[in-house]
């Protein structure tokens, strides 16, 4: 990442995105489902605020000379992770189409 201030901007459109495409099939999918989108939706948020969090407070205690390669590789790792979990949420949308589409 080339910033924290960028990596913050990615990872709120990606949480837009994830939660924008919720609300899409919540228009779509039976009534039956709402629910589960809806706690689907409100998870993937509470997830964005703790990733958020920990960018802000990173729990590194190493030497300063040391400390910026460090954070180089947390923040990486911590926008792998949340990249992760995005994919993981279209999957598990996917899943419910695939859910009602064989009825």
């Amino acid at each position: 990442m080339a910033s924290i201030r960028k990596l913050k901007k990615d990872i709120d459109f990606l949480t837009q995105e994830v939660v924008e495409t919720i609300m899409i099939k919540l228009y779509f999918v039976p009534e039956t489902k709402s629910q589960e989108l809806l706690k689907m939706a409100e998870d993937f948020v509470d997830y964005r605020d703790n990733v958020i969090k920990k960018i802000n407070k990173p729990e590194l205690k190493e030497e300063a000379e040391k400390k910026k390669k460090k954070l180089k590789s947390y923040y990486n790792e911590i926008f792998e992770t949340f990249m992760a979990e995005v994919n993981k949420a279209f999957e598990d949308l996917n899943k419910i189409k695939d859910s009602d589409s064989s009825k």
